[in-house]
């Protein structure tokens, strides 16, 4: 047989990820709505921190910018 019945073990423990497989392959119905749920769930999230990274990334050189305008006024009044 090319898929086994049962988890595959290796460093990391057994893999849940090959039971959905086996069973697939075995012809059992196997729901994947809680997979897609979880993979529409993090397309979110990166979404959601790709936004937060561009934002970081046109305040980010705003600020160092003017602390270094604030930093060479001080050097020039000391």
């Amino acid at each position: 047989r090319l898929i086994s019945t049962t988890p595959h073990s290796g460093a990391l423990g057994p893999r849940p990820e090959s039971n959905f497989l086996a069973l697939a392959m075995q012809g059992k119905k196997v729901s994947f709505d809680k997979v897609i749920r979880m993979i529409d769930r993090m397309v979110a999230t990166l979404a959601t921190e790709q936004t937060d990274g561009d934002q970081t990334q046109t305040y980010c050189p705003k600020e160092f910018h003017g602390s270094d305008d604030k930093k060479r006024a001080t050097e020039r009044n000391i």
